[in-house]
C-alpha cells in the first residue's frame, strides 16, 4: 500500500489471524478491531444470506465507532452442506459430527465480504465447491488433538493438515481459508486503497 498520505486506513473487524494474514499479502497492514456480534442463525435463513448479515454486522459495528474516512473490512466464512450451515465446533464431539458429514461428499465454503465508508457500503457473496475423501473417526479424533480444528468452519483448515482430506477444489483457494482475494483487492481498490504497483 502507498503511505497512508495517499490512501485511507483500513481496519479488519475480525479477530482471524488468517484474515489479517490474507489481507497482509496484499501489501496492506490493517488495524485491526474484532466485533462481538450475535452471530446465532436466524430460523429458515439461507446460508448466503446468513454469512451476508454477519460481514456486514460486522463491519457495521465497527464503522459506527469510526468517523467517516475510514474504510471498515467485515467477513465471515461459514459452510454451507446441502443448506445446512456448519459453523466452528465447540467440542470434539461437534468436530466428529462435521467432518462425518463432509467426509466422501462435495461442500460448499461461503465468505461474505462487507467494506463501508461512511454512506458507502459494498456486499458479496463468494463460493468456493470443496470434495473431500472418506474420514475415518479415528483421523477426525486425532485430527482434533492437534488442535487445528478449534476455530475453523467445518472444522477444518485447507491451509494446513485439513488439505489431506480434501480432494478437489473449485474457485477461491482463499475464500475457503478465509478471505476471497481477488474479490476484496478489487472492493477495496473502489474505496481509495491503493495498491503498489510491481
Amino acid at each position: 500500500m502507498n503511505d497512508s498520505e495517499h490512501s485511507p486506513d483500513l481496519i479488519l473487524a475480525s479477530s482471524s489471524p488468517r484474515r489479517r494474514e490474507l489481507i497482509e499479502q496484499l501489501g496492506l497492514r490493517p488495524l485491526v478491531m474484532a466485533a462481538d456480534i450475535d452471530e446465532t442463525p436466524r430460523v429458515a435463513e439461507d446460508p448466503r444470506d446468513y454469512v451476508l448479515r454477519l460481514s456486514h454486522g460486522k463491519a457495521q459495528k465497527i464503522a459506527a465507532q469510526q468517523d467517516a474516512v475510514a474504510i471498515v473490512l467485515g467477513a465471515d466464512t461459514i459452510i454451507d452442506h446441502g443448506g445446512q450451515v456448519l459453523g466452528k465446533p465447540e467440542n470434539q464431539q461437534q468436530c466428529i459430527d462435521m467432518l462425518s458429514q463432509l467426509a466422501a461428499t462435495t461442500h460448499q465454503v461461503l465468505t461474505g465480504v462487507t467494506v463501508i465508508r461512511g454512506e458507502q457500503v459494498e456486499s458479496t457473496v463468494i463460493s468456493t465447491e470443496v470434495g473431500m475423501r472418506e474420514i475415518s473417526v479415528d483421523e477426525i479424533r486425532a485430527y482434533w488433538q492437534t488442535g487445528e480444528p478449534q476455530g475453523k468452519a467445518g472444522s477444518y483448515a485447507i491451509q494446513g493438515r485439513g488439505a489431506r482430506f480434501v480432494t478437489a477444489i473449485n474457485g477461491s483457494y482463499s475464500n475457503v481459508v478465509g478471505l476471497p482475494l481477488f474479490e476484496t483487492a478489487d472492493m477495496l481498490s473502489r474505496f481509495g486503497i491503493e495498491f503498489d504497483r510491481v
